[in-house]
Protein backbone atom coordinates (compact mmCIF):
# COMPACT_ATOMS: atom_id res chain seq x y z
CA UNK A 1 0.00 0.00 0.00
CA UNK A 2 1.40 3.65 -0.95
CA UNK A 3 2.41 5.28 2.17
CA UNK A 4 0.37 8.85 2.33
CA UNK A 5 1.25 11.33 4.76
CA UNK A 6 -1.31 11.24 7.19
CA UNK A 7 -1.30 9.69 10.64
CA UNK A 8 -4.21 7.44 12.75
CA UNK A 9 -4.23 7.76 16.10
CA UNK A 10 -6.38 5.01 17.82
CA UNK A 11 -8.40 6.66 20.60
CA UNK A 12 -10.93 3.76 21.27
CA UNK A 13 -11.95 4.04 25.04
CA UNK A 14 -9.74 6.88 25.40
CA UNK A 15 -11.37 9.95 23.99
CA UNK A 16 -11.40 13.04 26.14
CA UNK A 17 -13.49 16.31 26.50
CA UNK A 18 -11.35 18.36 23.96
CA UNK A 19 -11.30 15.56 21.21
CA UNK A 20 -14.90 15.13 21.64
CA UNK A 21 -15.36 18.48 21.09
CA UNK A 22 -12.87 18.75 17.98
CA UNK A 23 -14.70 15.47 16.46
CA UNK A 24 -17.90 17.10 16.97
CA UNK A 25 -17.18 20.33 15.47
CA UNK A 26 -15.56 18.44 12.48
CA UNK A 27 -18.73 16.48 12.27
CA UNK A 28 -21.04 19.59 12.20
CA UNK A 29 -18.78 21.45 9.71
CA UNK A 30 -19.20 18.74 7.32
CA UNK A 31 -22.30 17.61 7.89
CA UNK A 32 -21.45 14.52 8.27
CA UNK A 33 -24.39 13.34 10.79
CA UNK A 34 -28.40 13.64 10.39
CA UNK A 35 -28.61 15.30 14.36
CA UNK A 36 -26.93 16.60 16.99
CA UNK A 37 -28.36 13.45 19.17
CA UNK A 38 -27.04 10.50 16.32
CA UNK A 39 -23.84 12.39 16.80
CA UNK A 40 -23.65 12.79 20.86
CA UNK A 41 -24.89 8.85 20.42
CA UNK A 42 -21.92 7.80 18.12
CA UNK A 43 -18.82 9.70 19.87
CA UNK A 44 -18.27 7.39 22.55
CA UNK A 45 -17.75 4.89 19.60
CA UNK A 46 -15.11 6.98 17.38
CA UNK A 47 -12.16 4.67 17.55
CA UNK A 48 -9.74 5.97 15.69
CA UNK A 49 -9.14 9.85 13.96
CA UNK A 50 -7.09 10.55 10.68
CA UNK A 51 -4.93 13.96 10.47
CA UNK A 52 -3.19 15.08 7.71
CA UNK A 53 0.52 16.82 7.65
CA UNK A 54 -0.49 19.98 9.48
CA UNK A 55 -2.00 18.18 12.35
CA UNK A 56 -5.75 18.92 11.08
CA UNK A 57 -8.62 16.27 11.58
CA UNK A 58 -9.70 14.98 7.89
CA UNK A 59 -11.49 11.59 8.98
CA UNK A 60 -13.01 9.42 11.55
CA UNK A 61 -13.60 6.04 12.19
CA UNK A 62 -16.44 4.60 14.56
CA UNK A 63 -17.58 1.00 15.66
CA UNK A 64 -20.68 -0.70 17.19
CA UNK A 65 -20.84 -4.52 17.90
CA UNK A 66 -24.15 -6.54 15.87
CA UNK A 67 -24.55 -9.63 14.21
CA UNK A 68 -24.66 -11.04 11.27
CA UNK A 69 -26.59 -14.41 11.14
CA UNK A 70 -25.34 -15.84 14.67
CA UNK A 71 -21.91 -14.46 14.54
CA UNK A 72 -21.16 -10.62 16.53
CA UNK A 73 -19.04 -8.15 14.00
CA UNK A 74 -17.39 -4.84 15.10
CA UNK A 75 -19.28 -2.54 12.27
CA UNK A 76 -17.06 0.37 10.68
CA UNK A 77 -18.81 3.43 9.79
CA UNK A 78 -15.56 5.82 8.10
CA UNK A 79 -16.29 9.58 7.22
CA UNK A 80 -13.74 11.43 5.39
CA UNK A 81 -13.39 15.11 4.34
CA UNK A 82 -14.98 15.21 1.10
CA UNK A 83 -11.67 17.02 -0.07
CA UNK A 84 -9.69 13.82 0.54
CA UNK A 85 -12.31 11.24 -0.96
CA UNK A 86 -10.00 11.26 -4.46
CA UNK A 87 -8.46 8.35 -3.37
CA UNK A 88 -9.47 5.31 -1.20
CA UNK A 89 -5.78 5.73 0.91
CA UNK A 90 -7.22 7.42 3.94
CA UNK A 91 -10.00 4.80 3.73
CA UNK A 92 -8.13 1.64 3.37
CA UNK A 93 -5.59 3.16 5.91
CA UNK A 94 -8.73 3.37 8.63
CA UNK A 95 -10.06 0.08 7.67
CA UNK A 96 -6.77 -1.59 8.07
CA UNK A 97 -5.94 0.12 11.61
CA UNK A 98 -10.03 -1.02 12.35
CA UNK A 99 -8.75 -4.55 11.73
CA UNK A 100 -5.85 -4.56 13.56
CA UNK A 101 -6.64 -2.71 17.00
CA UNK A 102 -10.10 -3.84 17.19
CA UNK A 103 -9.60 -7.36 17.25
CA UNK A 104 -7.58 -7.19 20.26
CA UNK A 105 -10.46 -4.59 22.10
CA UNK A 106 -13.45 -7.38 20.96
CA UNK A 107 -12.15 -11.12 21.14
CA UNK A 108 -15.39 -12.37 20.67
CA UNK A 109 -16.28 -10.44 17.76
CA UNK A 110 -15.84 -12.31 14.95
CA UNK A 111 -14.24 -9.58 12.48
CA UNK A 112 -15.29 -6.50 11.22
CA UNK A 113 -18.47 -5.22 8.82
CA UNK A 114 -18.83 -2.59 6.71
CA UNK A 115 -22.52 -1.24 5.41
CA UNK A 116 -21.32 0.59 1.89
CA UNK A 117 -23.85 3.56 2.57
CA UNK A 118 -21.31 5.44 0.28
CA UNK A 119 -23.09 5.54 -3.34
CA UNK A 120 -19.23 5.26 -5.25
CA UNK A 121 -18.55 2.63 -3.10
CA UNK A 122 -21.80 0.93 -3.33
CA UNK A 123 -21.26 1.02 -6.74
CA UNK A 124 -17.80 -0.61 -7.09
CA UNK A 125 -19.50 -3.52 -4.48
CA UNK A 126 -21.62 -3.97 -6.83
CA UNK A 127 -19.90 -3.38 -9.99
CA UNK A 128 -16.49 -4.70 -9.89
CA UNK A 129 -14.94 -6.81 -7.47
CA UNK A 130 -12.89 -4.33 -5.41
CA UNK A 131 -13.97 -5.01 -2.38
CA UNK A 132 -13.13 -8.92 -2.55
CA UNK A 133 -10.16 -8.13 -3.81
CA UNK A 134 -9.39 -6.18 -0.81
CA UNK A 135 -10.44 -9.11 1.73
CA UNK A 136 -13.92 -8.56 2.11
CA UNK A 137 -16.67 -11.05 1.35
CA UNK A 138 -19.80 -10.31 0.66
CA UNK A 139 -22.88 -10.89 2.95
CA UNK A 140 -26.23 -9.20 1.41
CA UNK A 141 -28.03 -6.80 1.82
CA UNK A 142 -29.94 -5.33 4.79
CA UNK A 143 -33.26 -4.28 5.05
CA UNK A 144 -32.62 -0.32 3.76
CA UNK A 145 -31.12 -2.05 0.60
CA UNK A 146 -26.97 -1.43 1.73
CA UNK A 147 -24.56 -3.83 0.80
CA UNK A 148 -22.97 -5.37 3.50
CA UNK A 149 -19.02 -6.66 3.36
CA UNK A 150 -17.26 -8.79 6.46
CA UNK A 151 -13.43 -9.83 6.97
CA UNK A 152 -13.18 -12.37 9.18
CA UNK A 153 -10.12 -12.03 12.35
CA UNK A 154 -9.06 -15.48 11.79
CA UNK A 155 -8.67 -15.18 7.85
CA UNK A 156 -7.65 -12.07 6.78
CA UNK A 157 -7.31 -11.61 3.12
CA UNK A 158 -6.54 -8.47 0.73
CA UNK A 159 -5.12 -5.39 2.48
CA UNK A 160 -5.69 -7.34 5.81
CA UNK A 161 -3.59 -10.41 5.25
CA UNK A 162 -0.30 -10.65 7.38
CA UNK A 163 -1.54 -7.77 10.20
Amino acid sequence: MKETKNKIHFIYENINQELQQLIFNFWVKNDAVASVDIALKRLPEVFAILVNENSELIGEASTYLDKIEDETYCFLRIYIEQKHLGNFLPMQELTRSAFKNLKKFHTKAKGIAIVLENEKLAKLGKDTNYFKQGGYTYYGENSEGKQIWFVDFNNPQGIYKNL
